[in-house]
């Protein structure tokens, strides 16, 4: 198909679709199908540098190729030695095999093709993200269906966002605390900020088991500084130690 004939109420654009679901489909099966399918974490006795090898292409082909021969192309240079993060028996992954649901109502995503950044490019999209923020809103603050009836879907007021992941909503978290803590910064830069508020320096305290999207990344985006992060001793349970935590603060109002 042309790129500039796409269009999905044609029947050539259904049967290109439905014939690339098929080719995923069947790699997946082939997949599960493999020595030890879903138990294993990865393949045995293969290395990063025999994959590499495999991947070394390095100029744009001429003219492409379907799907389907993309796919087997794909299969053939070793979608089968990829690590298993559905495995039960995977524990280097934060979060364990995806519900079978999943990937088809991903499916529903991309097909709608919505963008959330305004209503004009997704009138129902925005309402479904506004209430559930709402709803994922009231199970941490729980306030009256009046409070959520006058603010989900005020154009004027923002509940929450959904995000693609956890660095994403760590990044918004302390970007947002950063601007409350800093009106400035925002508009006149952290340094401008910081000199207004006749500060030095700003600083982040966090756990000491925090996600290096909160201690490397964030701060480094935010011009917060990957040294100005203060790490807070845990207990056995990994809660913040309060005598630390105390002593911590404690520290900072005497410097």
């Amino acid at each position: 198909m042309e790129a500039g004939s796409f269009n999905p109420a044609d029947t050539e654009y259904i049967v290109a679709q439905q014939a690339a679901h098929r080719a995923v489909d069947g790699v997946l099966q082939r997949r599960l199908a493999g020595d030890g399918g879903e138990a294993r974490v990865c393949a045995p006795s293969v290395s990063s540098d025999e994959i590499a090898a495999r991947f070394s292409t390095y100029e744009l082909p001429a003219s492409g190729c379907s799907p389907e021969a993309y796919l087997a192309t794909l299969e053939r240079r070793g979608v089968h030695d990829e690590m298993v993060l559905q495995s039960p028996n995977m524990l280097g992954h934060m979060s364990g095999a995806i519900p079978p649901w999943t990937a088809p109502l991903g499916r529903l995503v991309h097909a709608m093709h919505a963008n959330v950044v305004k209503t004009e490019t997704a009138k129902v999209a925005t309402a479904v993200e506004r209430e559930t923020v709402a709803l994922m809103h009231r199970a941490f603050f729980e306030n009256d269906k009046q409070f959520y009836a006058r603010h989900a879907h005020d154009p004027r007021v923002c509940l929450g966002h959904a995000t693609s992941g956890g660095t994403t909503a760590n990044l918004e978290a302390l970007w947002l605390a950063r601007n409350l803590a800093l009106p400035g910064a925002e508009s006149r830069g952290l340094s401008a900020a910081l000199r207004e508020g006749g500060w030095a320096e700003a600083v982040l305290m966090t756990s000491a088991v925090a996600h290096y999207s909160v201690t490397t990344k964030a701060c480094g985006i935010l011009g917060l500084g990957t040294e100005n992060v203060l790490s807070v001793p845990t207990d056995a349970f990994l809660r913040v130690d309060l005598v630390e935590l105390r002593a911590t603060l404690e520290q900072l109002c005497l410097v």
